[in-house]
């Protein structure tokens, strides 16, 4: 019988508490001094939350990672050639 989508959210996140409890669990501190010192320490790990950089890295707009979209009308005449990083 199929189930509904909150049936189903409950179910996955019953499995998950179920498989995280037998998990070993291990706090280690976020700094970059100890993570310099002991790399290997750190190997493997899932971070049980998000990081998040205090400024904005690079420092300026970037296509790749800010998304930037051209549409073909909104360009002038010309010639139109596709170019390839390859």
């Amino acid at each position: 019988m199929p189930r509904t989508i909150d049936e189903h959210a409950h179910a996955v996140a019953a499995l998950l508490r179920e498989g995280l409890a037998h998990r070993r669990a291990e706090t280690l501190a976020v700094d970059a001094a100890l993570l310099a010192a002991s790399p290997e320490r750190h190997l493997g790990r899932i971070l049980a939350e998000d990081v998040r950089a205090p400024i904005d890295l690079p420092p300026f707009d970037n296509s790749q990672m800010d998304g930037f979209a051209v549409r073909a009308a909104d360009l002038g005449p010309g010639e139109r050639r596709c170019r390839s990083a390859r």
